[in-house]
């Protein structure tokens, strides 16, 4: 034992209920844990010896409902706890680790760390920073680990950090040229030595760059869905262009990109923002006003690991300040996440992969470097379903270092959901979707891809086989408005690249650029949706398969994809008939869409990208409003489609509901978080 606290963890192992439920008895126990103090046991000593316990107590009564209870305060991890096969529940008992009902118990994987004023010492041969800042030394935390900016974008995987710090709550990030946005019209060409990609800024950012070290450049190198950030090489003085790595994107380099530059110290000019010198081991800082005084600097890649567990539950924790994902959950059954927050992550910010029945309820998710949710699991070949959810949750400030397809929550496989749960403040999707029969229904979605362009908040394509998709009653508002300037795609859902069989019914699309996209699919239905007040087409449709993307189709990745599914086999020719047959049957064509009995506000119903993409659609019973009387441009939806309602029956007919997830979410423990802007403004 390590004293009291493990002493009490002990004691307070206490009898709480005992029911029965049919043949089996089922009794609770509480192991509690102390939070660590001064002196005392590490977080990690002090959580061991609790499952340890639990164990104990498992083994001679295994079916007891045991919850470990962790108490209000601060549990700092290095190394992640590792809950095993041996730690699993039973389907009447599960093994449940708990925080205090308040949201307090918080599991960080970081050290404290102290800033001080930064002298001329400190900032000898390094460019002038525009104003005062403090440095922290990142010795004692990081010690040799490697240390600098990762890169990160569309086409890198999703790395793991070297480096975060945070002052409170807020994330910090590098410094940025320019403050906001992007550089417009940057110059950008392959390096004639294939050494990389050569950036020609304009000469006085140049001149200011040429002596800094530790630089990276970032932008929209090939197409304005595909970010990449990759680390400054060299300058060319003759030139005034600097040498960037080599590019992971499979595609030609623009001549003419967007761009920013990171960890400049001439531009570390707002709170919230650092320069990482990784030969020195330290970091540069812009303290965030009004916050505590000390920094934390991430240490532990993951927090909790669950992996061939069963019956684990883990609620009312926060997980948080780790450069990695908190929670990886690995070929796991009935595992439950409720009521936790994760934020603060430098990549994402829970994995579950394989398994089946992980349920995530009524959490937040935050401040995550990449996707905030990947969810994963179920047989594609056999269709078996995993049943993974995510449910009534909310999602805020998600790939803040990789800006494009790292969505909010990404589903994979088979039969997974995402219902109920509210998604804003994102640069590129919410929702990615690849695979066959999952559930996207009840969501509220707003403010995201606010920084690309031909990008869907609900986005999913290039695979004939990815059938059975449903997508009910969403609420996706106020997305595409305020854009870069252009004709711009900024899509609800889309339906890219011939993705097909998918069903888009009960939806309410408010102010949204383009509500759907149909991008050569075949087999969609778009039924008693309500498109109010869109920027372009209500739905805009083509026929790519035909011609732009003839090869793709033919003997492309498109076709790939299909052979690597038994599409012939009877399981799978019994629930998609027409995919059986698809080889044969005009593939390419856009066939056998249907958009029908859609509510209509303003513009038209369908835009056609291409004259060659008129015969295959035509909407039909659609029903063509006007907006009501009394009724403003600025009405919220839910009154705007009352008003519609009352004012035409075959409106009312549809029984049409706005999903409004920001009111009925606002009581989560954790909604707080969601609600606060952090990090650097």
């Amino acid at each position: 034992m390590f004293g009291s606290q493990l002493a009490t963890a002990r004691v307070t192992a206490l009898l709480l209920m005992l029911w029965t439920m049919g043949p089996i008895i089922a009794l609770a126990r509480v192991v509690e844990v102390k939070a660590p103090v001064p002196g005392g046991p590490s977080a990690s000593e002090l959580i061991q010896a609790g499952i340890s316990e639990v164990r104990s107590i498992r083994q001679a009564t295994p079916n007891e409902t045991v919850t470990l209870r962790l108490s209000s305060g601060v549990y700092r991890l290095q190394m992640p706890i590792i809950i095993e096969p041996r730690d699993s529940g039973r389907p009447n008992a599960p093994f449940v680790i708990e925080g205090a009902a308040d949201g307090s118990t918080r599991i960080y994987g970081s050290l404290e760390a102290e800033a001080r004023p930064a002298g001329p010492a400190d900032l000898a041969g390094l460019a002038a920073p525009p104003q005062p800042v403090q440095v922290v030394d990142l010795s004692a935390a990081r010690g040799t680990q490697p240390l600098g900016l990762v890169a990160r974008g569309a086409y890198n995987g999703t790395p793991t950090s070297q480096f975060e710090i945070f002052q409170g709550d807020n994330r910090f990030r590098p410094s940025v040229w320019p403050r906001s946005g992007y550089a417009e019209g940057v110059e950008a060409r392959a390096d004639p030595n294939s050494l990389g990609v050569r950036v020609k800024l304009p000469r006085a950012m140049f001149e200011r760059f040429r002596s800094q070290k530790d630089l990276q450049v970032a932008g929209y190198w090939v197409a304005d869905w595909a970010y990449e950030a990759q680390s400054m090489l060299s300058v060319d003085p003759e030139s005034g262009e600097l040498l960037v790595s080599r590019l992971v994107a499979p595609l030609p380099t623009r001549r003419v990109i967007r761009a920013r530059v990171f960890n400049a110290m001439s531009e570390l000019d707002a709170p919230g923002r650092y320069v990482l010198d990784p030969a020195g081991r330290r970091a540069f800082v812009v303290p965030v006003p009004g916050a505590a005084a000390k920094f934390d600097v991430a240490v532990a890649r993951e927090l909790m690991v669950l992996a061939t567990v069963q019956n684990v539950t883990l609620r009312n924790i926060g997980f948080e300040r780790t450069l990695g994902t908190p929670i990886r959950i690995e070929n796991a059954s009935n595992v439950v996440i409720e009521n936790c927050l994760v934020r603060n992550s430098g990549n994402r910010g829970i994995t579950a992969t394989g398994g089946r029945n992980v349920v995530i309820r009524r959490s937040v998710v935050a401040d995550t470097a990449e996707t905030g949710i990947l969810i994963s699991g179920g047989d594609r070949k056999n269709l078996t379903p995993a049943r993974h959810a995510v449910t009534d949750s909310i999602f805020v400030r998600f790939s803040q270092d990789s800006p494009t397809y790292r969505p909010a929550v990404d589903v994979q496989g088979v039969g997974n959901s995402v219902t109920g749960s509210l998604f804003r403040d994102g640069p590129h999707s919410a929702i990615l979707v690849n695979g066959n029969e999952h559930r996207v229904s009840g969501n509220e979605i707003s403010d995201v891809v606010k920084e690309t362009n031909d990008a869907g908040a609900i986005y999913m394509g290039r695979d004939f086989t990815a059938r059975g998709n449903v997508f009910n009653g969403n609420y996706l508002h106020d997305i595409g408005g305020g854009q870069r300037g252009g004709h711009r795609s900024l899509i609800g859902i889309y339906l890219d690249d011939q993705f097909s069989g998918a069903t888009i019914t009960g939806n309410v699309f408010h102010r949204v650029n383009v509500p759907v996209q149909i991008g050569g699919g075949r087999e969609n239905l778009v039924e008693g949706n309500a498109f109010l007040a869109s920027q372009r087409s209500a739905v805009l449709f083509d026929d790519r398969g035909l011609h732009k993307h003839r090869a793709m189709t033919l003997t492309g990745e498109l076709n790939t994809k299909l052979n690597a599914m038994p599409f012939r086999q009877p399981l799978w020719a019994s629930r998609y008939p027409t995919l059986a047959t698809l080889p044969e049957n005009q593939i390419g064509a856009p066939i056998d869409n249907v958009v029908k009995r859609n509510v209509l506000l303003g513009r038209t119903m369908i835009e056609y990208e291409f004259q060659s993409s008129r015969p295959f659609l035509s909407a039909t019973d659609t029903i063509d409003v006007t907006m009501p009387a009394g009724i403003g441009p600025d009405a919220g939806t839910a009154d705007l489609l009352k008003a519609l309602a009352a004012a035409n029956p075959a409106v009312a007919a549809l029984g049409l509901a706005v999903a409004d997830r920001a009111g009925a979410l606002h009581d989560l423990t954790f909604a707080p978080v969601a609600a606060n802007q952090q990090g650097p403004k």
